[in-house]
């Protein structure tokens, strides 16, 4: 249930009120007037903020703590948050911390039996219908559809009462209904999911559509794979194409063959391949489209290649233009196997950096094509990979991450930026200024960033691309020409 928390930290920042967000954005800007100005100003403000946690408005202590943590005093945020554990031992903050154990239970009916009595403690009738009971709800909806109690999963999920974030609480019960077998249930949530997100488009509900209409094309994905599994082609493509053109899936190519549309799920394919979202299997279809439009296949390959060719020019294009030189923060860890990591050490490789945590979908849905990366510069001893799993959540961490490569067979060396125990902050992302993740850097010989990319987008084999271009022209930066 890990995504109902990420989900959590967006819903906080976009469903504080107007008044709200014009404080905390004139707070910000104080903070970072401080921060500039330093000295006797900065330490005044500190003052002026410790002197706010002394009434009886707990969101004020919220503030006060997370402008702490923007100014890098991660220590100090978390006295404030003892604080705010003994002033209110019954407010939204405990409320919040007192959730996981909830999350923590495996069994759906003791899971619900600790909803009901979290309830009953922290009722939403006293503190206000706020988001995070949704998530309460969601995760027992999700327990018992895993176990394929369908009736008591769809009782939560109709349940659930935030409207921008119905869709995401059915889509995720759905999602375990179509594991547990139960595709016909799962495919009316995923309906409800993305016919809310149109009903809170079209009424223009501001307030409540943002996480909706982030969530739309998932919903309709998903939707559309359900129906296709279920022999619903009709529905399924109809789903489809309510997505804009690059949002849908190669499925869509298949929905228009079989409804005796090749001419249009060749174009399609065609534009996935220029795009360079495409695999072996994808070529494979196109030139089967190919053949049936054309008879034969002959013309096809000369097209291909004049495609790679200007593909890859522009690729490198693209690349050079974002290609920087900044010193790389110096750094030592311990890898898994106890061997001591220095990166100056690495001098005259290309270092390719990975920050990545297990509970990071983009981080691990990037891996088979970071694996690819990896075995493609095995034999090469100028080109080290170091996978470093930061900004962790659980207590057992390290174990987790070793777990996870392990299972599904990465190949990675795996180094833990764990946090400090002292200033409660993961220190190697932190000295890389990393605002999320997954984050990549490659590292010229010199010791030099040459490229950062954040995120992770594009089939394998973009990815694979891009990234052995990046390696090369590090490679060669700064050489003798």
């Amino acid at each position: 249930m890990k995504r109902i928390l990420f989900f959590f930290l967006i819903i906080i920042v976009s469903t504080i009120g107007t008044n709200a967000q014009r404080q905390l954005t004139e707070r910000q800007k104080r903070t970072l007037e401080a921060k500039e100005a330093g000295g006797e100003k900065l330490e005044q403000y500190k003052a002026e903020l410790l002197a706010e946690l002394t009434g009886k408005d707990e969101e004020v202590y919220h503030e006060v703590a997370q402008t702490f943590y923007e100014l890098g005093m991660e220590k100090t945020m978390d006295s404030i948050w003892t604080l705010v554990k003994k002033r209110f031992p019954k407010g939204q903050y405990v409320r919040n911390l007192a959730i996981q154990s909830i999350y923590d239970e495996k069994d759906p009916v003791e899971k619900e039996k600790k909803y009901q009595a979290w309830l009953k403690r922290y009722s939403p009738k006293r503190l206000g219908e706020d988001i995070v009971y949704d998530y309460g709800r969601v995760d027992v909806g999700a327990a018992y559809a895993e176990q394929g109690n369908v009736d008591k999963a769809l009782e939560y999920a109709n349940a659930i009462q935030h409207k921008g974030w119905r869709g995401e609480g059915y889509s995720l019960i759905a999602s375990y209904l179509n594991k547990s077998g139960y595709p016909e249930q799962a495919a009316m949530l995923y309906q409800m999911a993305w016919k809310n997100a149109e009903q809170l488009k079209e009424a223009n509900d501001k307030g409540n559509m943002g996480i909706a209409m982030m969530g739309y094309p998932s919903y309709l994905a998903a939707y559309a794979d359900v129906c296709y599994r279920l022999g619903r082609q009709d529905e399924a493509l109809a789903a489809m194409e309510k997505l804009p053109f690059k949002r849908r899936n190669f499925m869509y190519a298949n929905l228009l063959t079989e409804a005796n549309r090749p001419l249009e799920a060749f174009v399609f394919l065609w534009e996935q391949v220029r795009n360079g979202n495409f695999d072996a299997n994808v070529l494979e279809e196109l030139k089967a489209l190919y053949v049936k439009l054309n008879g034969s296949e002959q013309g096809l390959e000369f097209y291909l290649e004049e495609w790679r060719r200007a593909n890859e020019e522009k690729m490198k294009q693209e690349i050079a233009k974002s290609m920087i030189s900044q010193p790389a923060p110096d750094f030592t860890l311990t890898d898994v196997e106890g061997k001591e990591v220095k990166l100056s050490d690495l001098r005259g490789k290309v270092v390719v950096l990975d920050f990545w945590a297990t509970w990071c979908g983009p981080c691990k849905r990037s891996f088979p094509a970071m694996q690819k990366a990896v075995e493609k510069f095995q034999d090469d001893s100028q080109v080290e990979f170091l996978f470093i799993h930061t900004w962790e959540k659980e207590e057992n961490a390290t174990e987790t991450a070793v777990k996870f490569l392990k299972d599904n067979g990465y190949t990675f060396r795996l180094l833990m930026d764990l946090k400090d125990p002292q200033t409660k902050a993961n220190p190697v992302v932190k000295s890389y200024n990393v605002s999320g993740i997954p984050a990549k850097f490659v590292i010229d010989p010199q010791g030099n960033i040459r490229f950062k990319v954040t995120g992770a987008s594009g089939s394998d084999e973009k990815i694979v691309s891009e990234l052995t271009l990046m390696i090369e022209m590090a490679r060669q930066a700064d050489l003798p020409k």
